[in-house]
């Protein structure tokens, strides 16, 4: 049996994710995670099947797992704002100005040192 790189089981998992084999593509993300732990990829793409599963809570962490090791992708910005925006987590969003740019109403916006 050929054994796969990390990047190689994550390219297959993508794969499988877009092209709709859901449970195929859960396992190998889990699979990269398992040898890889702090892979940001495999930690936001689970968080994107764990939105399209309704399962909105569980996909937070996930997302914040991927910021911490690549906080420069807007793509993990874009789903995690947008997840505590479905979540209606609107507070913890106000503070991102991307955030803002994602359409989240102005009135919701503050400073951090805003009274409650």
């Amino acid at each position: 049996m050929v054994e796969l790189s990390v990047n190689q089981i994550l390219k297959e998992a993508v794969q499988a994710h877009n092209s709709g084999n859901i449970a195929e593509a859960e396992r190998l993300y889990k699979a990269v995670l398992t040898a890889q732990p702090q892979n940001p990829d495999a930690d936001h793409n689970l968080g994107v099947l764990a939105i399209s599963a309704g399962k909105t809570e569980s996909s937070l962490p996930l997302f914040q797992t991927a910021l911490k090791s690549k906080p420069s992708e807007v793509q993990f910005w874009f789903s995690y704002i947008n997840t505590l925006i479905k979540a209606e987590k609107l507070r913890d969003a106000s503070f991102n100005p991307l955030a803002i740019l994602m359409g989240l109403s102005q009135r919701y916006v503050m400073p951090i040192d805003a009274p409650s």
